[in-house]
């Protein structure tokens, strides 16, 4: 539904700052809006506060899981700006790019994912455990080592996943707004014996 808007999904690549800063300035001046908050990327420069915004997550309904979001999307930025970890390939073909967004937003982790280098399809799985070898450096230099362990046990049970599993339980929808309230605020995440038996064996 967002898509209908201008200025959503992915951004084109910039070739640097001052690029965005023309652009930007041009769209402006122009009054096609007031500031650069209408910018409504995936990811987008913040210049009030000298930080990159990463706008594409679900939001995260524990501490733990937040912080373990942030620690992954600092290690990614990291990973990317010192090794170039994204493929040419993958950069410049939008149109992939824009597949795999629809298949993440469709299918999360259960997906498949082009690969352009490979002319293949490759699991959403995969693809981490590879991302996540590659960030355990940075993780160590940025010192967010302990905050980034619980990734792989959220990718294999999503917060998407026990939400929609736990909603169709007992108590449904207002028992599950129930269990994140009070895991939100410190009483405990979902319990395991909430899940289903094989989200149960995967957390396990």
């Amino acid at each position: 539904l967002f898509q209908a808007f201008p200025r959503v999904g992915i951004p084109r690549a910039f070739g640097d700052y001052e690029d965005w800063v023309d652009t930007v300035a041009l769209l402006i001046r122009c009054e096609a809006f007031p500031d650069p908050t209408f910018l409504w990327w995936d990811v987008r420069p913040q210049p009030r506060f000298g930080t990159v915004e990463v706008r594409i997550l679900d939001t995260p309904t524990t501490v733990t899981e937040t912080a373990a979001l942030a620690a992954l999307v600092q290690c990614i930025a990291r990973l990317e700006l010192e090794e170039g970890y994204a493929s040419e390939k993958l950069v410049r073909r939008r149109e992939v790019l824009e597949e795999n967004r629809f298949v993440a937003a469709r299918d999360g982790m259960s997906g498949d994912f082009i690969d352009p280098d490979q002319e293949c399809r490759t699991s959403a799985h995969e693809l981490l455990g590879g991302l996540l070898e590659a960030c355990r450096p940075h993780a160590q230099d940025l010192g967010c080592e302990a905050e980034l362990e619980p990734i792989p046990s959220m990718a294999r049970a999503t917060g998407a996943r026990r939400q929609l599993e736990a909603a169709r339980g007992p108590g449904r929808l207002p028992g599950l707004v129930e269990r994140l309230a009070d895991a939100f605020v410190g009483a405990g995440p979902m319990e395991v014996q909430d899940l289903p038996g094989d989200l149960r064996a995967e957390r396990s």
